[in-house]
Order: structure tokens, then C-alpha cells, then sequence
């Protein structure tokens, strides 16, 4: 499969992510953009969040794709204020918020929806931990496609890294990212987004490219 083909054939789709605004710990539109456009391409019934924060892509999610979200997180990190956020933001869009472990509820959720086509998005846990979440969902039939954000790996067969593809983000960071990337990274208020991440945050997906259709 060609990787930019699939993109450019979603662009004019996804174009106005460049005028959304951006909130604290949330996703770049690039970032979006690349997991809805496999959504679009695998024909995803479900999506699956582990990590809310405060609804960043689950309010992108499932206003750009109008399709069924299910957003989980212990609210330990972010409280019970970011949740109200969250949820405030995405009221009127089809996002089911669960709170509870992601290593207990996901799987639960999946198996609950197993005639229906899933993809998974992990922004929590992070690193190893998230990783081996990946691997322990990934043989579910119904799983068809899996992200991690914060993380910035290889291109392959069946991966695709935001992050790691210079002709990606040559092509659509500057028409996707540009306002985003102004704004402040919320650890530390000398940088901004852009000159903390040149590259972007980096999302890498997991995809069975036998159910692609473009």
C-alpha cells in the first residue's frame, strides 16, 4: 500500500483539523490526522481510548469520524476537573467516558463489541508498559488497527510512525499543524510545541493491512 496515497486521498476531509484548538496534553492534528485516515481506510466501527486527559482526540475522534468512542482513564493524573472538561467538550458527539484501569476495562469493552471492526488509541500508559498493552490486545479478531502516542518508532509492513516519515510531515505539518504548533508546551512555558517537538509528538500505528481498502 502506498502510505501517501492513502493520505492524500483524505485530505480535503480532514483539512480543517488545521483550525482546531489545540488543549493542554492533546494530540497535533498530523497526529489525528493519520489515525483517522487508517480509521477511514480499515472502516472502523468502534473506537477504544485509553487515556483521557482532557478529550483532546476523543472530541477530534469522533466529530471528524461520527463514529462510537469509548474514552477510559483512572482520573488520578489529570482529575476530576479534566474529565468535566472532557466531557463538556464532546457532549453532544457519540464518546462514552469510562472511568477505571485500562488494563481491566479495555479488553472488557472489546469483547462487548466483538462483531464490531476496533481500533485502539493509547495515550496512557506510555513507553514499555504501553507497548506490551499493544501486544497483549493485538490478536483479538476485531482488533484491526492500534496507536500509541508519545512514542516514535520504525516504518513497515503494518506500522506507519508520524514522527519517523520525513515525507509525511514534510507534506502536511505545515498545512495541518502550523497554529497548533504555537502553542505552549504545558511542562515547561519557555517552549512551544514546535521547538519542542520539531518532529511533532510522534504516534505510531499498528494496522492489518489485509482490511485496508484504499
Amino acid at each position: 500500500m502506498n502510505i501517501m496515497k492513502l493520505f492524500n486521498y483524505f485530505l480535503d476531509e480532514f483539512k480543517p483539523l488545521q483550525n482546531e484548538t489545540h488543549y493542554d496534553r492533546g494530540i497535533l492534528p498530523t497526529e489525528a490526522f493519520a489515525f483517522m485516515a487508517y480509521c477511514k481506510a480499515l472502516q472502523i466501527d468502534i473506537i477504544i481510548e485509553s487515556g483521557t486527559a482532557f478529550g483532546q482526540s476523543c472530541y477530534l475522534f469522533a466529530k471528524y469520524l461520527n463514529t462510537e468512542v469509548h474514552t477510559i482513564d483512572n482520573i488520578t493524573h489529570y482529575g476530576i476537573e479534566a474529565q468535566n472538561i472532557a466531557k463538556e467538550r464532546c457532549k453532544k458527539l457519540p464518546v462514552n467516558f469510562h472511568v477505571g484501569d485500562s488494563f481491566k476495562l479495555l479488553p472488557k469493552l472489546i469483547e462487548q463489541h466483538i462483531d464490531k471492526k476496533i481500533a485502539v488509541f493509547i495515550d496512557g500508559p506510555k513507553g514499555e508498559i504501553a507497548r506490551q498493552f499493544r501486544q497483549n490486545i493485538w490478536n483479538y479478531s476485531n482488533i484491526l488497527m492500534v496507536a500509541l502516542h508519545d512514542s516514535i518508532g520504525e516504518n513497515n509492513v503494518g506500522k506507519f510512525s508520524t514522527a519517523n516519515h520525513p515525507e509525511y510531515l514534510s507534506k502536511f505539518r505545515d498545512i495541518l499543524d502550523s497554529k497548533s504548533l504555537d502553542s505552549i508546551y504545558p511542562d515547561n512555558p519557555l517552549f512551544t510545541l514546535r521547538e519542542k517537538f520539531p518532529n511533532g509528538q510522534g504516534m505510531d500505528i499498528w494496522y492489518k493491512e489485509n482490511y485496508m481498502t484504499i
